[in-house]
């Protein structure tokens, strides 16, 4: 008990930007919801598996909401909470995607009517049959390579088409700079940009009109 309270407290104070907020929104949600379950990989290119702050996905409901989003991807959706807890506050249809089988497990378990959730790796999806009007990633991988080649396979399924679309990004300051964002984003125009701590970061970039 006294580690999982340390554990907790380290993850916290990593949002010590926004730690009152962040703090305030876990507890409320976790409460009601009570969807807690993370993993530690210990892997050199899949980052552990670690819910989105109720704080950031709040956020995004706003967002979706305003935008009037109507379909979105949670693409390595994890414990199911970033989908579950979307399509309960919006109207929007979520999907989400999880290749680890005992995370899988996990999400489909009271899984909300306007959810679905498959087992499957994000890299192997065919990104021609999606039409999402958002793409949220909450930092599954540790190389910046595998990130870029996830972003040109969204891009690129989506050339052809003229709606507008979105990609969500949280903390992927922990495995990037700057310089290197502006690499990997260089169709997308970032419009918002939320800093809870130096590693802990909630970014929202809109595709390039003129593509």
């Amino acid at each position: 008990m006294i580690k999982k309270l340390f554990f907790i407290f380290g993850v916290l104070f990593k949002y010590k930007r926004k730690i009152f907020k962040v703090a305030f929104f876990e507890i409320y949600y976790s409460i009601f919801l009570r969807r807690q379950f993370y993993k530690i990989y210990n892997h050199v290119e899949r980052s552990d598996s670690m819910p989105c702050p109720y704080y950031f996905i709040y956020k995004i409901s706003k967002f979706i909401k305003k935008n009037t989003i109507n379909c979105a991807v949670d693409l390595g959706s994890g414990n199911g909470r970033i989908v579950n807890f979307l399509s309960l506050k919006t109207s929007t249809k979520m999907y989400g995607f999880e290749n680890d089988k005992e995370m899988f497990n996990f999400s489909i378990k009271n899984l909300n009517k306007n959810a679905k959730i498959e087992y499957k790796d994000i890299n192997l999806i065919n990104y021609n049959n999606l039409d999402a009007g958002c793409y949220i990633i909450n930092t599954p991988f540790w190389n910046d390579t595998i990130l870029k080649n996830l972003i040109d396979k969204i891009f690129l399924s989506r050339v052809s088409s003229k709606k507008k679309y979105y990609i969500i990004i949280i903390n992927i300051d922990v495995i990037l700079k700057k310089i290197q964002l502006n690499t990997i984003f260089t169709n997308f125009k970032l419009i918002k940009f939320i800093n809870a701590g130096p590693i802990r970061s909630l970014r929202i970039y809109k595709s390039l009109e003129n593509r």
